[in-house]
């Protein structure tokens, strides 16, 4: 995934499986106002975690995001929640959400060779 476009996930029957360290966008308006810049319209992360939660509703619709760039501190977690640990990142660079408030986006060369 290079270049500059972003694919949304479908919030119907056709949702995009996302893998583990896809880059990802959280998108804004599903977070608290309170956790992020007012600047950004979305958080940027990677997939850390994929599958069912503990916390919330019983889905296995869950996305951990560990939050990379500019996103970095503007989470909510570790990576664990309620004293259960689905991934491991800085505090407050995890989120978690549903793959339907979740956009995979490409990568630009310039972070693709940073990731490599």
């Amino acid at each position: 995934m290079i270049d500059g476009e972003t694919t949304m996930i479908s919030t119907n029957a056709t949702v995009i499986d996302l893998q583990m360290d896809d880059p990802v966008n959280a998108i804004r308006s599903h977070l608290q106002q309170n956790t992020i810049h007012p600047s950004q319209i979305y958080l940027e992360g990677i997939v850390a975690y994929l599958g069912p939660v503990k916390f919330g509703d019983c889905g296995k619709d869950w996305v951990g995001i560990q939050l990379t760039g500019d996103s970095v501190g503007y989470g909510k977690n570790d990576g664990s929640v309620q004293s259960e640990r689905y991934f491991t990142c800085r505090p407050n660079s995890g989120i978690f959400l549903r793959k339907d408030k979740v956009i995979r986006r490409t990568l630009t060369r310039l972070e693709f060779l940073r990731l490599r």
